[in-house]
């Protein structure tokens, strides 16, 4: 999911501050979910990404989080 060629560094960094429960980002047009030392990382797809009949699948998310737990609800056509 996550293509950064830094990946492996950036949550070395995360995990070594101890402060990081979640990593996110987007745009790419495949979501995607994947654990980088520890830390899970997902991948929002792109908003405008089509199913192949260029309609845009709207794809967004509602995150939801406090001290116990992180709630992600995902929305679109795909």
């Amino acid at each position: 999911a996550y293509r950064d060629e830094d990946c492996a560094r950036i949550t070395a960094l995360m995990k070594e501050s101890d402060q990081v429960a979640l990593a996110m980002g987007g745009h790419l047009h495949a979501a995607g979910y994947e654990t980088h030392n520890g830390i899970p990382v997902i991948t929002q797809q792109s908003l405008v990404h089509d199913m192949g009949d260029q309609t845009p699948v709207g794809a967004f998310s509602l995150v939801t989080c406090d001290h116990h737990q992180i709630r992600i609800t995902g929305f679109g056509i795909g």
